[in-house]
């Protein structure tokens, strides 16, 4: 792991500290935003303001006098086997993760906290809701810093720390410092064999096979990013993608909350320019809504760059409010490849996964809504393919795909056709739509479990639909109207699948 001297030293962070006091008012503005928003509809609305604006107003301001006693009575310090994290103004709480336990730590920088030059860190636990630890805000070079020595710690407690010799032969300083680099690079090279072709095959860095316009900063040897904040000193890693800004604002341009912000923003002029203030004041709120998020969309997934670093992948993305994010290839449960129709003739592709302790976020604003299930906002639909297929370790053009009988017209119509599955000795793989097609990987490993379902009109046609059941998140695996037969075999057979891999898994 390549961190700096200092990110290492552990009498930088035994001692309890606090966030910065800047945090407060970060935290006070990011309340004042809501009143304010609130605001700025009922005027544009021409609606009085009543008294419940009034006494929004007051909200920031209770928010900040808050803030100073919660920001005085919370402190973290790193332990030896454990962070520990105290909080509470009327009742206290101490909170611990061991390093264990922690799956990731992620960055996240939004737009006012850029301003006062802060970043929140974010510990994930996998724990659900109460699984994570967030820490609003730190200077940036200090989170970066903190953010690195967890790392580091998480590491040493997965692998052990370095061997040190204490033989009668000459041993020095740098030779720690030797086997920790060696160690790293050895965990570096087994997860590139793992998820890249057998260097016989094809000698070509672990992208290669993706499309041409997807590749960026392609390095045949894993590189650190710059010591920079929000992303902050991090193992070695290989970029898998990024995704040009040319495309995605012509993605955007492409979907259909975009054009209905659109239509929405023209009634609302049209309204204005005909006088009708009634008909604004009904047009006003949808369109601020709607419109707020087109640019949410926009600003949030700008400039997504995909990476590969170890035993996990890295997301950074953000306009105005910046993230970087780790998601461990292990905890990845099931990804969704989807084609929109409008997207189909420039054979662009969506990617989202479901992720096990991301389902309820793990932060307040942005950084909650945004969870982890985006993979890829947009790339070439081989590009998609290609990379699932590689962090599954499987081609997922080799997976045979079997329609819905044809009997099963009867029950979707026209559907029918876009109604497939298939598996191999590793994934499941489910596809659905003729318009909007998705499909749906999940290992076998992953399953956690099946559902058998079959409705009236189902019972006579002797059809059924199976459901694959996976961590909470976008990504539902369903296999639609099959062969009842078909069905019940699948059932038993895969529940003996899911089983072998689990114990291959833990083996």
């Amino acid at each position: 792991m390549t961190v700096s001297s200092d990110a290492l030293s552990a009498a930088d962070w035994t001692a309890p500290r606090r966030t910065h006091p800047w945090s407060i008012v970060v935290n006070a503005v990011h309340e004042a935003r809501r009143v304010v928003s609130g605001l700025v509809i009922a005027v544009l609305s021409g609606r009085a303001l009543g008294g419940g604006e009034l006494v929004g107003v007051l909200v920031p301001v209770g928010a900040a006098a808050l803030g100073v006693l919660a920001w005085a009575r919370t402190s973290f310090r790193v332990a030896p086997e454990e962070f520990r994290l105290d909080s509470g103004v009327l009742f206290r709480q101490s909170r611990s993760a061991r390093f264990d336990r922690i799956q990731a730590v992620d960055l996240d920088q939004s737009a006012v906290a850029r301003v006062f030059g802060l970043a929140e860190l974010r510990l994930q636990l996998g724990g659900g809701r109460h699984g994570h630890f967030r820490l609003a805000c730190m200077r940036q070079q200090e989170a970066a810093r903190l953010r690195a020595y967890l790392l580091d710690r998480v590491e040493q407690v997965r692998t052990g720390p370095p061997q040190t010799t204490n033989a009668g032969s000459q041993s020095t300083e740098s030779e720690p410092q030797s086997t920790e680099y060696e160690r790293a690079a050895e965990s570096e090279r087994a997860e590139h064999q793992r998820v890249a072709p057998a260097p016989g095959a094809s000698g070509q860095p672990i992208a290669a096979s993706v499309h041409a316009a997807d590749r960026a900063r392609i390095a045949a040897q894993p590189v650190a990013y710059e010591s920079g904040v929000p992303y902050g000193p991090v193992p070695a890693q290989v970029p898998l993608l990024v995704v040009p800004a040319g495309r995605y604002l012509a993605s955007l341009a492409l979907s259909v909350p975009v054009w209905v912000a659109v239509l929405a923003l023209a009634a609302s002029v049209a309204a204005w320019a005909a006088g009708a203030t009634q008909l604004l004041g009904a047009f006003v709120p949808e369109t601020v809504a709607v419109v707020g998020f087109a640019w949410d969309r926009f600003q949030r997934y700008y400039g997504f760059t995909l990476t590969l670093s170890g035993e996990a992948i890295q997301l950074r993305h953000g306009l105005l409010n910046r993230f970087a994010q780790t998601v461990p290839l292990s905890r990845i449960q099931a990804v969704e490849i989807s084609r929109p129709l409008l997207w189909r003739p420039a054979g662009w592709a969506r990617v989202r996964m479901n992720v096990a302790g991301y389902a309820h976020g793990g932060g307040r604003g942005e950084a909650g809504k945004r969870g982890a299930s985006m993979l890829l906002p947009v790339a070439l639909s081989r590009s998609a393919f290609e990379i699932v297929g590689r962090l599954a370790g499987v081609d997922l053009n080799a997976v045979p795909l079997h329609p819905a009988p044809e009997r099963a017209r009867w029950r979707a119509s026209l559907w029918r056709r876009g109604y497939m599955y298939g598996f191999d000795e590793a994934v499941v793989v489910s596809r659905r739509g003729l318009l909007h097609r998705r499909d749906c990987v999940i290992p076998h490993a992953k399953v956690q479990s099946l559902h058998l379902v079959q409705g009236p009109w189902q019972r006579r046609l002797s059809l059924a639909t199976i459901s694959l059941h996976s961590t909470r998140g976008p990504v539902k695996v369903v296999l639609r109207h099959r062969d009842v037969d078909e069905a019940q075999r699948f059932l038993e057979e895969q529940s003996r699948r899911s089983a072998t891999a689990r114990r291959r898994t833990a083996a």
